[in-house]
């Protein structure tokens, strides 16, 4: 996307094969390339067939789950963000999220506080495990769990509202420990 002086805009990938740029006041021109790919082959210059998260990332960027930080990089050294968190689960919803502000994750921000799944606060803060099992077992509609957390000798450091997301987790295999 380019404006009338030729200026580049910022693309910014929504998944889905759908990106949005911020319109300037004036005419734009949008050209589209399209080319066929290996299946296999990924547009990111941080991923490697040889690196052991190939197949993962692989698997999340063709199911348009993830995106990658921008159009040639995933990142996937880098700690996930809470808004990421957001991201995934409102593309696996299949929801639309076009993000109406400035910041990328607006719409999927705004999607996580309706759908009760997160507070929508710190969206750029990396994400805890308690709080990912938490936003994971809202998704799934917070199904009740019985399991014991007594037999954690760190059970005590789970924060209240985490609790019984952190049973699920457990009882559902998501997530273990040593006891």
């Amino acid at each position: 996307v380019t404006t009338e002086q030729n200026r580049k805009l910022e693309l910014r990938a929504q998944g889905n094969s759908r990106y949005t740029f911020t319109m300037p006041d004036g005419a734009v021109t949008v050209a589209v390339k399209f080319a066929k790919t290996d299946a296999e082959t990924l547009p990111f210059d941080d991923v490697f067939s040889s690196d052991w998260f190939h197949e993962p990332v692989h698997y999340v960027y063709s199911h348009q789950l993830m995106v990658g930080t921008s159009d040639t990089l995933f990142a996937p050294q880098s700690s996930v963000t809470r808004a990421m968190i957001w991201a995934v689960l409102s593309r696996q919803a299949g929801a639309e999220t076009d993000s109406s502000g400035s910041d990328w994750y607006s719409g999927v921000q705004q999607w996580a506080v309706a759908n009760a799944i997160s507070d929508g606060t710190r969206p750029n803060d990396s994400v805890s495990r308690e709080e990912l099992i938490t936003m994971l077992y809202r998704y799934k509609g917070a199904p009740a769990a019985t399991a014991d957390l007594s037999a954690y000798s760190d059970a005590d450091t789970i924060s209240a509202w985490a609790s019984d997301a952190m049973r699920w987790g457990i009882e559902t295999g998501l997530i273990a420990g040593l006891s």
